[in-house]
């Protein structure tokens, strides 16, 4: 009688945490991931390697693939951390012109190579 009815009470306190973990990961599914595209002036593998690599080193950034060929940086991030927004600054702080950057910072930008002295400039 007394294992039968241990038995229940480790069968139930087993269903009970099994419920709490699957409404846990449940929760943390449901902060999907979201995506944004952004153009970005760069040439080559290596401007192509530093943004992803920086990039991936920002908060909420999940994952970043920059096409040589489309010129065009995808990132998947976390909207409770980051936004399309900060992505594009993180990408302008690299030196960087987006399609999303304001027109000065391109006119500005565009008369220099070196992004350090196009800051300077302002």
């Amino acid at each position: 009688m007394k294992i039968s009815y241990i038995l229940k009470i480790s069968l139930i306190s087993f269903l009970i945490i099994m419920t709490t973990f699957i409404a846990s990961a449940q929760q943390k599914s449901n902060n999907k991931a979201k995506a944004c595209s952004i153009k970005v002036n760069f040439k080559g593998e290596k401007a192509k390697s530093r943004i992803e690599q920086e990039l991936n080193r920002e908060k909420g950034i999940l994952k970043v693939v920059a096409d040589t060929i489309s010129k065009v940086v995808t990132v998947n991030y976390n909207d409770k951390h980051t936004n399309p927004e900060k992505i594009n600054q993180a990408i302008e702080r690299m030196g960087y012109v987006t399609t999303l950057s304001s027109f000065e910072k391109k006119k500005i930008r565009s008369c220099s190579s070196d992004p350090e002295k196009a800051e300077t400039k302002k």
